[in-house]
């Protein structure tokens, strides 16, 4: 059973008392993200450059690398969820991709990843066909970086309409649709969850792993993706213990049975 509703400003401060939990009760788990994250800032910054030259190109692999990292921390997140809401806590996260709850959280969070580093997908595009001459060249890339920054902030915003689908999928909550995920957040309460801190961070910087580890030697490529494995897991950790108290807070229609015709 779900439980009772705590205010906003209750949420965020169990947020964080909810993070040190998580990580005492799921230290297995925990670990083997922290493994994958690693392994996945790694991959991610140096597979796309070793295989391909073409921007474009590198942004699909990364992206593709993206994707299966998040298949892969699934469990994880999902686990999260459950010992924020329902108090279950797991030693090991496997994974179930025959469970339609897995498999409903994996979508999701594939979705968000994907429109979330959309606008870097088109940036890389613009620079792979950007012209030969370097002052057209320069332009070009001007104009479509100018472009990058407001794009990336209008699908951040729009993903905290749905960030509380998240933990409703995971607690198999009967209401768990998109549509009410966006009918509870545009609820008053929403209106507060909005302006304070945004659960849907991990998953953004979780698109920027080339960014946090970046070119260096095999050293210090590996010691930069330990580095920036640690700070994701601490990231994504606290989004979804926040993600978890703001259904709490803001969960209406997530809650209720869905009428069909």
């Amino acid at each position: 059973m779900i439980c009772r509703p705590p205010t906003v400003a209750t949420a965020f401060v169990l947020a964080s008392s909810d993070l040190l939990w998580a990580f005492r009760a799921l230290r297995r788990p925990a670990a083997v993200a922290f493994v994958l994250l690693a392994g996945g800032c790694l991959a991610a910054s140096v597979g796309p450059a070793a295989l391909s030259d073409d921007p474009f190109e590198q942004a699909l692999l990364r992206q593709a690398i993206e994707t299966g990292l998040v298949f892969l921390l699934v469990p994880f997140v999902m686990a999260v969820h459950r010992f924020v809401l329902l108090g279950e806590t797991v030693s090991s996260c496997r994974l179930w991709p025959s469970c339609p709850r897995s498999r409903l959280l994996f979508g999701w969070l594939a979705v968000m990843l994907l429109m979330l580093n959309t606008p870097l997908l088109l940036d890389a595009l613009a620079a792979a066909s950007a012209p030969a001459d370097p002052a057209a060249a320069a332009a070009s890339m001007s104009g479509a970086s100018a472009i990058v920054l407001p794009a990336s902030a209008a699908v951040f915003v729009f993903l905290q309409y749905l960030v509380v689908l998240l933990p409703a999928i995971s607690v198999d909550a009967p209401g768990a649709t998109w549509q009410n995920a966006f009918r509870d957040t545009q609820a008053p309460a929403g209106a507060g969850v909005l302006a304070a801190m945004l659960p849907v961070l991990g998953i953004a910087l979780l698109g920027a792993l080339p960014a946090t580890t970046g070119p260096a030697g095999a050293g210090d490529a590996l010691l930069g993706s330990l580095g920036a494995g640690a700070v994701l897991l601490v990231l994504i950790t606290l989004s979804a213990v926040t993600s978890a108290r703001l259904f709490q807070v803001i969960a209406d229609t997530l809650v209720k049975p869905v009428l069909r015709a």
